[in-house]
C-alpha cells in the first residue's frame, strides 16, 4: 500500500474549527480566550522545536548508522534508525500544522501576529 501525502489544507481549517470552538466556550471573556489562543501558540511552537531537535538528532544517528552499516547487525540497526526518522517526519508535519493552526487563530482572536518570548 503507497502512502500519499494528504492534502494539509483541510486538516489546518479542521484544527482552526476545533480550536474556535473551544475558545467559543469562553465568550463572555475575551481575556481568557486571548490568554488560551497565546498559550496554544506558546505551546505549539515549544513543541514544534522540541520535535524539530529531536529529528536532527536522529538524522545524525541515521548517518552515523550509514556509515557503520558494513555488518548484517549493522545494517538491520540502520533500517530501523531510518524507520524511525521517517516517523518521526511524520509526526513533525503533525506539529507544523497545529502551530500554523495556532498562529492563525491568535491572530483572528487578537487582530495581530503572535509574538514567541525570546529565550534568556
Amino acid at each position: 500500500m503507497t502512502k500519499t501525502k494528504p492534502n494539509t489544507k483541510p486538516l489546518v481549517d479542521m484544527l482552526i474549527d476545533a480550536k474556535i470552538a473551544e475558545l467559543d466556550i469562553f465568550n463572555n471573556t475575551p481575556y481568557v480566550q486571548v490568554q488560551k489562543a497565546r498559550n496554544a501558540c506558546y505551546s505549539a511552537t515549544n513543541s514544534l522545536q522540541y520535535k524539530q531537535k529531536l529529528v536532527s538528532d536522529q538524522a545524525a544517528t541515521l548517518d552515523t548508522t550509514a556509515e557503520n552499516a558494513t555488518s548484517r547487525i549493522a545494517v538491520l540497526e540502520h533500517e530501523k534508525a531510518t524507520k524511525l526518522y521517517e516517523s518521526m517526519l511524520v509526526e513533525l508535519e503533525a506539529y507544523q500544522l497545529d502551530l500554523d493552526a495556532s498562529l492563525r487563530v491568535y491572530t483572528m482572536v487578537t487582530g495581530k501576529p503572535y509574538q514567541h518570548p525570546s529565550k534568556k
